[in-house]
């Protein structure tokens, strides 16, 4: 009988827990922005339940919208969905390439406890693997309901770039709050479907919390300062020979780097005097990614258009 009692409070623990990840009800937002002039906001929302390698699953559905400001388009459309399962406040992913489960949070974790988190989704321009490390602990109260809070750092090396690192603090119910609750390759968000950006809201039928107070989970998309400038820093685009710089605010371009759709060099140029124009004749049709980098270092990576 004492065993019997055991299983059953075992199992009304997991249970309770259970529901504290991914409720039906649940709907997370997360602002976007890309240096190729596009604005808007991710939203995940629960979907149906799954059984996957005998575990009952929760998916995840992901959709992009927003606005393109330099082609003046609007866009809409699914990013996919994800598979996660929760043991206990063991938050795991599925990872469809490698047919298994991987750490995407872990609840319960204490100070001084780390895990990888896994590449989603990959491409070849700048591949990362990201490290989670636990540095404190503890719990708060949110909306009347405790919640555990895990104070985090994560590092990461990507392909060709320095090592980046950030904080965070990861929130039971919630996931990161200041940035994006699946891990991604974040130094390269802008190719990766318009996925990744920091957090904004959640809310389930039982709870909610806000980043920024009165602000609106979908807000209004404005043009930023740097979009209405972007046109004329790199024209024309489309362009076919020749493209010329006419960078803002008056900090000339030193250095130009071009890579094509998929991240591989085709050009590279630094000057001592300002680089106003580049002779790209030579190079395929196609989309490519330009780096341009001013005489105070300012780096910026815009979407170019090749016409054949």
């Amino acid at each position: 009988m004492k065993a019997y009692l055991s299983i059953l409070i075992i199992f009304a623990n997991l249970m309770c827990h259970a529901q504290a990840w991914a409720p039906a009800s649940a709907i997370w937002h997360y602002g976007f922005s890309s240096p190729f002039g596009e604005v808007g906001f991710v939203k995940i929302t629960v979907g149906s339940d799954t059984l996957i390698q005998g575990r009952s699953c929760t998916k995840l559905h992901k959709r992009t919208i927003g606005h393109d400001f330099v082609n003046n388009l609007d866009y809409d459309y699914s990013l996919g969905e994800e598979v996660t399962f929760d043991s206990l406040g063991l938050v795991l992913i599925f990872d469809l390439s490698e047919n298994g489960f991987d750490t995407l949070f872990n609840l319960h974790a204490s100070p001084g406890d780390s895990w990888t988190l896994p590449k989603r989704p990959e491409n070849l321009i700048c591949d990362s693997l990201s490290q989670l490390a636990v540095l404190d602990t503890g719990t708060a109260i949110r909306n009347g309901i405790p919640l555990r809070w895990l104070f985090v750092s994560v590092s990461f090396s990507p392909v060709d770039f320095a090592p980046l690192s950030y904080m965070d603090t990861l929130f039971e119910r919630i996931g990161p709050v200041s940035s994006y609750l699946l891990s991604h390759d974040l130094c390269n968000s802008a190719l990766d479907q318009h996925e990744g950006g920091p957090f904004r809201c959640y809310q389930d039928d039982q709870f909610s919390y806000v980043r920024d107070p009165g602000s609106s989970c979908e807000a209004p998309l404005q043009i930023p300062q740097w979009a209405k400038t972007m046109t004329q820093q790199l024209f024309p685009n489309p362009g076919v020979d020749l493209i010329f710089f006419d960078p803002p605010f008056g900090d000339p371009i030193m250095t130009v780097t071009i890579r094509d759709a998929q991240g591989a060099l085709v050009l590279h140029m630094s000057e001592a005097s300002p680089i106003r124009s580049l002779n790209v004749s030579h190079l395929g049709a196609g989309i490519y990614t330009v780096e341009l980098q001013s005489r105070k270092g300012l780096l910026q990576r815009l979407k170019w258009i090749k016409q054949g």
